[in-house]
Parts: structure tokens; C-alpha cells; sequence
């Protein structure tokens, strides 16, 4: 075996054991550099100056293999996890090369959103730190994997219409403690958006997931489906259009407040519904601009990293965050299956009427 592979293999052997290794963090930084070939870089632990009341625990979240919800849904484990044991969690949700390069809270896309107890630039001044990867590993996070899931090594916030009401209220009570929005996003969605959805009239909410539809799957090469075999395969928006129809008249709905990443969606939804349609004012593009860039097999981090410079991550996932607020305050909820449906459900705490989950032809168990 190599001595990179040794190390890494040592590595992630003491990340899994959480034994704490003694290293300055600029040794790190400089033992890391440029090794982009190798991933202990999410897995290592270091140690600063000396011993401090004050115990730091650094997750990190490579972006966009985890989004900002499916990292907010799993940061519900680990924040039991690390309190429990006497750390204060943060989460660095960052592009994995700024992971390989040695760099902490370079661009942390957690912070565009959440409030933390200090932020990721303040982390290096600190006396006791350690990194942790979530990856696989769940043996350290089952006792509240039992208590939500009633499987030990189920760290998942599902969607599901199983006992719904009962499931998502236990889950609200983890939300209250780990999701702290930040104040600014609330209150611009209050601004915009809390009037209306005050008044008194009976809203649904509705959240799509365009990548995860028949089109798209059907668009996909046989290298690029295999990304998505453990994903769900919901129905096309046309078909979710009639549902939500046959939806509101059975249930007397007054609005729609409609969740998508796809312009053409919201003109399909307000040509049959008209001024009931709400949106979150968003960057959105179209399925087809989607289905173009496909599912991205060959791109490497360095790459994934500079093109992502030029993108308004923040904006994007401001408005995002408003979206899962917004559903989670309407009267009923028809959802495909995702982390931003279950952010939701798990934020409404089982108070909705009633909720439709849309069918899943792949059968997944992922969401």
C-alpha cells in the first residue's frame, strides 16, 4: 500500500474510533495542499493549542453532492450526536476542493441560511477543533436513528404518508433545537410573503422536483440513469397539474403556493390556475436546460469549484430556504419525494390537514 493510501486508510480509521490526533492547524493545512487525489481531507481530525472548555466539532458537507437540505435534515443526527458529546457542532458546506486544498469556512454555503454558534472564518482562531466526515457511518448517531426512525442505522428523513402526523411532529422537536434560520430570511419572507398567508384562506402548498420526473429520467444516457437508480422517478408536471386540481376541489383550496427550480413549470401551473399560483421571486431555469447539462459524470472538483464562482449560490439558496418556509406554513402539502419535502414536513411538525405524497416509481427507499 501506497503512504498516501496508508494514511488515509489510518485516518479514517481514527475518524470512525473519534480519536482526536495532535496537529497545529497550518501542519494540516500544508500537509494537505494539493493532494486532490485523495479524500482524508474529510476525515481528519486536528487539534490546536491547548486543551479549552470550548470543544469545537466541524462537519463537513461536500456541495452540491449534499444540498443544503439534505444537509440540514442529516444535521439533525449529528447535532444530537455531538452535543451529547460535549462539542459544539458546525457545519461547513463547502466545494470538496476547498476541502482538498487545506481550507476551512472558505465559502460556506450553510452560513447563506443558517445562523451557527460562531462562523466557519472564526473557527481557526479557536483552541480545541476537531473535523469530522458524516459519510456512511451511523453506528455513533443510533440512538436517535431509534427514536425517528426506529432503525438503527437509518439517518433519513423520509416522506412518507405512514403515521405522518405523528412522525413529523417527534422529528419537529429535533428541528427546534439544531435549525436556526437566519433572522434576515425570515423576515423578508414575512414581508413578502406573510400577509397573504395570514388571512385566513385555505393554501396548499405544492412541491416539485423536476430532475427526479419521467422526462428527465427518460432524457438520461444508460451511465447517467445510474446516478438516479436510488432516487425516485415521480410523474411529469402535466400529470402532477391534473392531481392538484382533482386536489383542491375535494379540499376547497384558495391558493397554491408552488415550490420548483422551473420556470416553465410556473407557466404551465399559473395557465391552469391563474393568480392562485404563488412563487417565491427565484432564479429558475427550464426542464430542457436542464436535461442539456445532464448528470455531469466526468467533471472534477477543481472544476466544479471555478464554475462555481460564477454562480449566486446565496441568492439561490436564500430563496430556496423561503420556498421550505412557505410550505411548511400552508394548510395542505402534495410533494414529490425529496430533502426539501421532507425540510417541510419535518418544520410544519405533522399541523398540516392533510398530505398527498406524490407516487414514486422507482419504489425508492432513499427519501
Amino acid at each position: 500500500m501506497k503512504i498516501k493510501e496508508r494514511i488515509g486508510y489510518f485516518l479514517r480509521i481514527m475518524d470512525r474510533k473519534n480519536v482526536i490526533i495532535p496537529a497545529y492547524y497550518k501542519k494540516l493545512e500544508a500537509a494537505l495542499k494539493g493532494k486532490d487525489n485523495i479524500d482524508y481531507h474529510l476525515s481528519t481530525h486536528f487539534l490546536k493549542n491547548k486543551i479549552s472548555q470550548k470543544k469545537y466539532c466541524v462537519f463537513r458537507m461536500p456541495f452540491p453532492e449534499y444540498s443544503l437540505f439534505a444537509v440540514a435534515n442529516t444535521y439533525i443526527f449529528i447535532y444530537e450526536w455531538a452535543i451529547k458529546n460535549g462539542f459544539i457542532p458546525l457545519i461547513d458546506l463547502e466545494f470538496n476542493y476547498s476541502y482538498m486544498q487545506g481550507r476551512l469556512g472558505e465559502d460556506n454555503k450553510w452560513e447563506y441560511c443558517f445562523e451557527q454558534p460562531i462562523t466557519m472564518q472564526e473557527i481557526g482562531k479557536q483552541d480545541y477543533v476537531i473535523v469530522k466526515n458524516v459519510g456512511a457511518a451511523t453506528s455513533w448517531l443510533e440512538k436517535t436513528c431509534m427514536d425517528i426512525n426506529g432503525v438503527a442505522g437509518d439517518r433519513m428523513l423520509h416522506v412518507t404518508e405512514k403515521n405522518w402526523k405523528n412522525y413529523y411532529a417527534n422529528i419537529h422537536k429535533y428541528v427546534k433545537r439544531s435549525w436556526w434560520f437566519k433572522q434576515e430570511i425570515v423576515d423578508e419572507f414575512e414581508e413578502k410573503y406573510g400577509n397573504w398567508m395570514s388571512k385566513g384562506k385555505c393554501i396548499l402548498g405544492v412541491f416539485l422536483r423536476e430532475g427526479f420526473s419521467e422526462e428527465y429520467h427518460n432524457s438520461l444516457n444508460e451511465e447517467e440513469k445510474k446516478i438516479y437508480q436510488n432516487h425516485p422517478k415521480v410523474p411529469n408536471v402535466d400529470v402532477i397539474i391534473k392531481i392538484v386540481k382533482e386536489y383542491m376541489m375535494k379540499n376547497e383550496c384558495d391558493y397554491i403556493f408552488l415550490s420548483t427550480l422551473n420556470l416553465d413549470s410556473v407557466d404551465k401551473f399559473k395557465a391552469e390556475f391563474g393568480d392562485i399560483v404563488i412563487t417565491v421571486d427565484r432564479c429558475r431555469g427550464t426542464l430542457e436546460t436542464g436535461i442539456k447539462k445532464g448528470a455531469k459524470l466526468d467533471i472534477s472538483p477543481k472544476e466544479m469549484y471555478v464554475r462555481g464562482k460564477n454562480v449566486d449560490y446565496k441568492r439561490q439558496l436564500i430563496t430556496y430556504t423561503q420556498e421550505i418556509i412557505g410550505l411548511s406554513r400552508c394548510d395542505y402539502l402534495i410533494a414529490c419525494k425529496g430533502s426539501g419535502a421532507a425540510a417541510a414536513l419535518s418544520l410544519n411538525g405533522g399541523l398540516y390537514k392533510d398530505i398527498y405524497i406524490l407516487p414514486d416509481l422507482n419504489k425508492s427507499s432513499f427519501y
